[in-house]
């Protein structure tokens, strides 16, 4: 049976499809040589929905970076990691915060002004967000319909088109918004063998009642019929993902599926500036890596296996898709500043959010 993976971007405006495309793959392709394991080809399908909510895609030729089609973020192939293991202190301090926050989420003051404060932030500084969960319109298949449901459309025929595949739906930021939105809708058929999230806002109960078929905080929220496994990751210091965790948020489905919490450290760094929220790090992560791999060798034979390893160091060698790739969607020079950019909580908190 074929495997499929489909990509889900988040927020921002985003480089042309096919260039993000190319990005997604080298970055899958480089987290998998990072631990030693051959790139083995795979389809691959990106929704891809900033054209919806900006009339021009980024450009990597553009240098200005007050120009709007400036890119922040572009892929660049990262180190290979020395070291990838999260601080115990670490996890159990961030534990500590979601307890108590749990615990003033439940009081229907404390959660009503939460709420008012969650609306005010993502209009402020989510304008998709706000777009897509009040139906607002937009651009091109958008101009006389909600975003969100052409959004959801395209996700649907995407997942339609390859019903009789094996799914893994890899969906970052905003986009595990919209990967949970389609599955959870009622009566929903929609199936996917693995949800893998990364740098996921689903964990904040506010949020996620914006479009939720249940009470969060009454009863939770569950992971969705069609999903046979939910993989969570997360890097502690991601701004937007600022409950790290959903295993304690979500209630399982029907089969004990629930999410699968795991800590990585992204180290994405562009021009001196780290950015654990970086799509291109967060792919490039060991954990992820071998995820990714799992799924494309999984329930085959010996042969099939072995026949997969040969094809992909045929097609690396010989072929050399990664180098077509790196020449059609070239990235940006990086160019290292002298001084480090100390910024403010907000100012990092925007800056992540451009990823």
């Amino acid at each position: 049976m074929e495997r499929v993976i489909i990509g889900i971007h988040g927020l921002s405006n985003k480089p042309p499809a096919p260039v993000l495309r190319d990005w997604w793959i080298l970055s899958i392709h480089d987290g998998m040589a990072s631990i030693g394991l051959p790139k083995i080809p795979f389809r691959f399908e990106l929704l891809y929905w900033a054209d919806l909510f900006y009339p021009q895609p980024l450009d990597v030729t553009i240098t200005d970076s007050k120009d709007t089609r400036y890119i922040t973020h572009p892929y660049k192939k990262l180190a290979p990691p020395l070291n990838s293991k999260i601080s115990l202190r670490k996890q159990r301090s961030r534990r500590r915060l979601e307890q108590i926050e749990d615990q003033l989420l439940k009081n229907d003051r404390v959660l009503r002004s939460f709420e008012e404060l969650a609306d005010q932030l993502i209009k402020l500084r989510f304008s998709d967000l706000d777009g897509y969960l009040n139906n607002k319109t937009g651009y091109g298949d958008a101009v006389d319909r909600p975003v969100r449901d052409v959004i959801l459309e395209r996700l649907g025929n995407l997942l339609l088109k390859h019903q009789n595949s094996k799914i893994m739906i890899i969906a970052h930021s905003m986009g595990t918004i919209i990967a949970y939105d389609l599955l959870m809708q009622p009566d929903s058929f929609f199936h996917a063998d693995i949800l893998m999230t990364l740098g996921s806002p689903l964990g904040q109960p506010t949020l996620a009642d914006k479009f939720a078929f249940e009470n969060p905080v009454l009863t939770k929220l569950k992971t969705p019929e069609g999903v046979d496994k939910w993989i969570n990751h997360a890097d502690l210091n991601d701004i937007i993902a600022l409950d790290p965790t959903l295993g304690d948020d979500y209630a399982p489905n029907s089969r004990g599926v629930l999410p699968e919490d795991i800590f990585i450290d992204n180290r994405y760094i562009w021009e001196g500036s780290k950015n654990p929220h970086a799509i291109y790090g967060y792919l490039q992560t060991p954990a992820v890596a071998q995820r990714i791999y799992d799924f494309l060798m999984m329930d085959r034979s010996r042969l099939s296996k072995a026949i997969l390893c040969k094809q992909a160091w045929f097609n690396e060698n010989i072929l050399k898709p990664s180098e077509r790739r790196r020449q059609q969607s070239p990235s940006r020079p990086e160019v290292l500043r002298k001084h480090k950019i100390i910024r403010s909580k907000t100012e990092e908190f925007d800056y992540q959010a451009s990823t």
